[in-house]
């Protein structure tokens, strides 16, 4: 495989970066709970995004085959959107990490806010340096995070 000439991501800067979106977001009176594409139907489809983004996690959840026995590992959750929609689409227990401080202080905010903060849980961590032991997880999912790994191996 050729040698990449993009720069490596720095894991402190990805983070520096998503605090800023995060203050920028915030500074406007709004939150995006969903930093990733959407599912449409179809090229036609006028499913507006908010939805369409709901759609592609449902699909991935489907894809996961978890229920309420199940702990999801969510690799580079922002403000926990995704993982909200796993623990009450599915009852399963969900940790989210993400690498901007300000991004895991939302998250659990609206764990707490939407009544899940006892299944849904959202840590300051490295996903290149997991901080839990092997076999803690049933599930793991990354929706757009693994651009920012240097190693996505």
């Amino acid at each position: 495989m050729p040698e990449s000439t993009l720069p490596v991501p720095v894991p402190e800067a990805v983070g520096k970066l998503y605090d800023e979106i995060l203050h920028e977001e915030l500074s406007y009176g709004f939150v995006n709970r969903r930093l990733h594409i959407g599912f449409w139907d179809d090229p036609e489809s006028d499913t507006p995004y908010e939805e369409a983004a709901v759609r592609f996690t449902d699909v991935v959840i489907e894809r996961l085959k978890v229920d309420a026995n199940a702990h999801v590992l969510d690799l580079g959750r922002g403000v926990g959107g995704p993982g909200l929609q796993i623990v009450e689409r599915t009852g399963a227990r969900g940790t989210g990490i993400s690498i901007s401080e300000e991004q895991i202080k939302a998250a659990n905010k609206n764990a707490a806010d939407a009544g899940f903060a006892d299944r849904a849980v959202f840590r300051h961590a490295n996903a290149m340096q997991l901080p839990f032991e092997d076999e803690t997880f049933d599930a793991v999912m990354a929706l757009e995070s693994m651009v920012h790994m240097p190693d996505r191996e």
